[in-house]
């Protein structure tokens, strides 16, 4: 039984083709998770108000949206925080994200390090794993995890993108306005965390997320990933501003307060056995490089040196 209550709320693209398998698979990891979730998924896109009444999840319709029609990121976190309690731990994930019960591994030593968390501001988050030839997940078998990760082709990304906030209700304020799914906004949340907050902790030793590496919806409509719309960029511009003038800029997941890791037998004694795929950054070999030598000015022939003297010179002197 835990020892603590968790909230679960996102937003779903379209249910469109391209979309169902990704979002299906993210609901259903969720629902699966044996800290039991509360789950609230917002927003009015096609198809999302059918399937929450379908998988029995509560669907919130209403958000404010940019000029754009996309669904703004500071009226998600308020709209999905009015379903938690003073002591609920929130998480808002993206909807293309696969949570595994290393994410109620995590919560339960987060509260049983810090039993005051609920009086705590906090932030946990993990470096998402992209799984590029991601399919449907059968949930009722027991071994999924290993099931998907038999064939799984994908990597790590870089700890720039965030998909995952594990914080408390009403603790981050003045979100910038921008859109779900733009450039930078993230990045802002991270830096206020670590500039505001008393805990913040990169999990991405023990908990693992899995990133569906989809299509991407921009304009109104199914793209491929990386197309750059008007709003992507007017965002990325924004946002960017904001993070200079908030001292922002340059906030990743590795700059958390404490980084977990696992060491057999130790920090897990229970279980010394366990073998965990750690995250490490890429480090890129740099050539070994010269000294610096400043550059020798030429020097003019002085003309109080004595000049050289050919060999007919001298035996027309007599030196020879």
């Amino acid at each position: 039984m835990n020892q603590y209550n968790v909230l679960i709320f996102a937003t779903f693209k379209p249910f469109v083709e391209e979309f169902v398998t990704e979002q299906t698979n993210a609901l259903h990891s969720w629902k699966a998770l044996r800290c039991n979730p509360k789950i609230i998924i917002l927003g009015d896109e096609y198809g999302v108000k059918e399937l929450c009444e379908k998988e029995n999840v509560i669907h919130h319709e209403t958000l404010l949206k940019t000029k754009y029609g996309t669904p703004l990121v500071s009226d998600i976190f308020e709209q999905g925080w009015k379903y938690a309690h003073d002591d609920d731990i929130c998480i808002f994930v993206n909807g293309d994200i696969i949570l595994t019960n290393s994410l109620c591994d995590g919560l339960d030593r987060f509260v049983k390090e810090n039993p005051d968390y609920n009086k705590q501001t906090y932030m946990l988050t993990s470096i998402r794993y992209d799984w590029f030839n991601f399919r449907p997940i059968d949930f009722s078998n027991p071994d999924w995890e290993t099931d998907i990760n038999a064939d799984m082709k994908g990597e790590y990304a870089l700890p720039t993108g965030i998909d995952l906030y594990i914080h408390r209700k009403n603790t981050i304020q003045n979100i910038p306005e921008s859109g779900i799914a733009k450039f930078a906004y993230d990045g802002w949340i991270m830096g206020y965390a670590i500039a505001n907050f008393d805990i913040t902790i990169d999990t991405t030793s023990i908990i693992k997320i899995y990133h569906q590496f989809g299509k991407w919806f921009q304009n109104r409509k199914v793209c491929e990933r990386k197309c750059m719309s008007k709003e992507l960029t007017e965002n990325a511009k924004n946002i960017t501003k904001i993070r200079i003038d908030d001292g922002y800029l340059k906030c990743l997941i590795t700059d958390c307060d404490t980084k977990w890791s696992l060491i057999p037998g130790v920090n897990e004694p229970d279980n010394p056995n366990k073998l965990v795929v750690r995250y490490e950054p890429k480090v890129v070999p740099q050539e070994p490089q010269e000294p610096f030598k400043p550059r020798q000015r030429f020097q003019k022939p002085s003309l109080h040196r004595k000049p050289i003297m050919s060999q007919n010179a001298k035996r027309r002197r007599g030196i020879l």
